[in-house]
C-alpha cells in the first residue's frame, strides 16, 4: 500500500511538473513551432513495457533497458537502433531491474522476474546475472530463489559492491535486502 502512495504521489508531482512548463510554454511559444513534430517509436520494437534503465556515465548514447517479457536491449545510438544481448540465456527472458556499474561501464548487474506483474503472468525469473563485457555475455550470478528483482544499485566507486532488493512470492525461498562485496560471488 506505501508503494501504491509513493507511486501516486509520484505520478500526480510529474503529471503538474509537465502541466506547468506546458501551460509556462504555451505562454511564450508560438504552437505553429511544434507543427511539424511527429511522435515516433524508437524501439526497441520487441518486449512491451520497459522495467528498468541504465546508461553509461561519460557515453550520452549508450543504454540498457530491462523488459519483463523480453529481456535485455541496448543501444549506442541514444535510441536510434536497439539489439537484443540476453538471447543466448535461454532459462528467462523476464529483466525487473538493470544497472551499469559508474565506475565500470563493461560492468552491468540485471535482476530476473517483474514485481509489477503477478506470479501467473509467467514473469518470474531465477535471481541474477553479471556481464563484465558490456553485455555481450552473462554469468548467473545467485540468488535463485529470487523471483522477482525490482532494484540494484551498484556502489558509484567499487562495482563489487552491490545491493539488491529481492522477492520471492509463495513459491521463492529468497526475500530481502542482499548485499555483494565480491561482485556476486557470495
Amino acid at each position: 500500500m506505501v508503494q501504491t502512495t509513493r507511486r501516486s504521489t509520484g505520478v500526480w508531482m510529474s503529471l503538474a511538473a509537465v502541466l506547468c512548463f506546458v501551460l509556462g510554454a504555451a505562454a511564450q511559444v508560438s504552437p505553429d513551432l511544434f507543427s511539424g513534430l511527429q511522435w515516433r517509436n524508437v524501439g526497441p520494437y520487441h518486449g512491451g513495457r520497459i522495467a528498468s534503465v541504465s546508461g553509461v556515465i561519460g557515453d550520452p548514447g549508450t543504454f540498457y533497458v530491462g523488459l519483463p517479457q523480453g529481456g535485455i536491449w541496448k543501444t549506442t545510438s541514444g535510441g536510434m537502433t536497439w539489439y537484443p544481448i540476453f538471447d543466448q540465456v535461454t532459462e528467462v527472458d523476464s529483466i525487473g531491474a538493470i544497472q551499469v556499474a559508474p565506475s565500470n561501464p563493461n560492468i552491468i548487474y540485471a535482476g530476473s522476474g517483474d514485481a509489477v506483474s503477478s506470479a501467473s503472468t509467467g514473469t518470474n525469473g531465477n535471481g541474477m546475472y553479471k556481464s563484465t563485457d558490456a553485455g555481450k555475455t552473462w554469468e548467473h550470478i545467485g540468488l535463485e530463489g529470487a523471483l522477482k528483482i525490482p532494484k540494484i544499485i551498484v556502489d558509484p566507486k567499487d562495482p563489487n559492491i552491490v545491493i539488491v532488493v529481492a522477492m520471492s512470492g509463495a513459491t521463492g525461498t529468497q526475500r530481502g535486502i542482499f548485499r555483494t562485496d565480491d561482485g556476486g560471488q557470495t
